[in-house]
């Protein structure tokens, strides 16, 4: 096939496909960020570090990762920080650093001296302090500063109070920025990095595919799928996950389309489009979509444009899948039986936690945490019945009703059904769940788990419910918290469940959202009784 270009063939792009705008275009767009797990939790942590007045930030990754629509991204969130941003740190040398950075605040420099300028700086960035604004430095391409220049940012990060840092200074650069920073000379810039976050290319073709959908949504796109399923693929294996290469693959691979009078990408296409860039496929990754995916649902792109409160007749239902998939693989549907949802959730909970997963998850998506979150308050299970302890069963005790005071005997549970929920008092709290007959005058018949760890699932709920008062730096602070009680995720012990709603709950400042979330965490974890 012969191709033809001419100079108006990037408008011609836009007008043949319908954009509003290119989706694809090689200057980092903050508008184009893409709030997959792997940016958000870069973004939560360089917000949660600014406001909290961390001081001394780092952000690394390959060329094309995304660090600098990261950092555009941070500066449009932070509206009240005053950000001085640097796209290329090679000018910015120990002998002028301070000079620059006072004329960039509006400090008057002159002939002062580099120790009277030092006090201007302290003194104004103290005044910002006292009207609540913090003062950020961003320095991108930070892996071309030398030595001397880090140690200047070291100096300046000492411009503190008795309890925070005056100044925030956020570096992105190469890989090759951490190992300079592991040489002696520069261990006390090193001690004084508060965060180090570390980006990544997409690591699964489905994210590739999602970020696909993104940016075409952000450009006004709407209409059938453009890029062919096997064109995703190749794309995949041309880019690695790098989202510059994607893009450029993207951005060439549409003009091949419109030159050819094609309305979609084909696989032959993107082939076209990366040798053209010189670029090398790899093999691996497209041998890993064929064999992972068919055993997944495909979410292709169409099925995301579907025109909105468009119905699928009754008649053209597809028959319930018998075998349960992972739920982060699984589209939400409809919920036309609460109960039966609620059930279809737990056994896909259950299962994963009872058998290794087999394929390769991109991250949790927000309809798993709609999900969980849907079941886990519709639940309406039948009560669990009380069986005899055994030595396969190790981990549980069964609390009956207090016994004789004669010589206690072991106590065999009748195969009988406990009384439904709403019938029995409220559970104890976390940290009494290991409470024996002689302490439950009651009587109530309860089957506890001795030390059991929470399931890591309910922290995808936490953190839902915890953004919506912290914002995206909700799951950082939780995961913070989670390790400033000394556990992870896997691992994690309820009797310290109580503990951490708490601490993340202090860092919520509007009350009312306080007081939500921790109602709200409080019934989830009176529910683990059934869960």
């Amino acid at each position: 096939m012969t191709y033809s270009f001419n100079e108006d063939s990037k408008g011609m792009v836009e007008k043949h496909f319908g954009f509003r705008e290119n989706p694809f275009g090689v200057t980092p767009d903050p508008r184009y960020f893409y709030d997959h797990s792997l940016y958000m939790k870069g973004l939560s942590q360089l917000i949660h570090g600014v406001q909290a007045k961390k001081g001394m930030l780092l952000v690394t990754g390959d060329p094309g990762t995304g660090k600098t629509t990261l950092l555009r991204k941070l500066m449009r969130h932070l509206p009240s920080t005053h950000f001085i941003s640097v796209s290329s740190s090679r000018h910015v040398t120990a002998s002028n650093m301070l000079e620059w950075l006072c004329e960039e605040l509006g400090i008057e420099v002159g002939d002062k001296s580099a120790l009277r300028l030092h006090k201007d700086l302290e003194l104004h960035l103290f005044e910002q302090l006292q009207q609540k604004r913090s003062v950020a430095l961003l320095l991108d391409e930070a892996q071309e500063l030398h030595d001397d220049a880090l140690e200047a940012l070291c100096d300046l990060s000492n411009l503190e109070t008795d309890k925070e840092k005056l100044l925030q200074i956020v570096m992105a650069g190469e890989p090759e920025l951490a190992s300079q920073l592991g040489v002696p000379s520069l261990a006390p810039v090193k001690q004084r990095l508060a965060m180090h976050y570390r980006l990544t290319p997409l690591q699964y073709h489905g994210d590739v595919e999602s970020y696909l959908r993104h940016r075409l949504e952000v450009a006004a796109y709407v209409g059938p799928d453009i890029f062919e399923r096997d064109a995703t693929v190749e794309l995949w294996a041309y880019s690695g996950g790098t989202p510059r290469l994607i893009n450029a693959l993207c951005d060439n691979s549409l003009s091949l389309a419109l030159a050819g009078g094609n309305k979609k990408v084909t696989a032959d296409m993107v082939r076209r489009a990366a040798e053209l860039l010189m670029l090398e496929r790899r093999d691996g990754l497209a041998a890993q979509v064929e064999a992972v995916e068919p055993a997944l649902p495909h979410l292709s792109i169409a099925k995301q444009q579907k025109p909105k409160n468009e119905e699928r007749p009754q008649s053209e239902a597809k028959p319930a899948v018998e075998q349960p998939t992972p739920l982060r693989v699984v589209e939400p549907s409809p919920i036309l039986n609460r109960d039966h949802a609620a059930r279809e959730a737990v056994a896909d909970l259950a299962a994963k936690r009872e058998r290794p997963v087999t394929h390769p998850v991109a991250h949790p998506e927000r309809a798993d945490v709609e999900r969980l979150k849907a079941a886990m308050a519709a639940i309406r299970l039948p009560p669990p019945i009380a069986r005899e302890a055994t030595a396969e069963q190790p981990a549980q005790t069964i609390n009956l009703a207090p016994p004789e005071p004669a010589q206690p005997a072991p106590v065999k549970v009748p195969q009988e059904v406990l009384p439904p929920l709403s019938q029995t008092p409220a559970p104890a709290p976390i940290d009494e769940l290991t409470t024996t007959a002689e302490q439950n005058p009651a009587g109530m018949r309860t089957i506890i788990l001795k030390e059991a760890n929470v399931p890591p699932q309910f922290f995808d709920y936490m953190v839902h419910e915890a953004t919506e008062g912290l914002g995206p730096i909700g799951e950082f602070v939780v995961q913070e918290h989670i390790e400033g009680l000394g556990e992870t995720r896997e691992a994690f012990p309820r009797k310290k469940l109580l503990a951490l709603v708490e601490a993340v709950g202090a860092e919520i400042g509007n009350k009312q959202m306080r007081a939500n979330f921790e109602v709200t965490m409080r019934r989830e974890i009176r529910g683990f009784r059934t869960f």
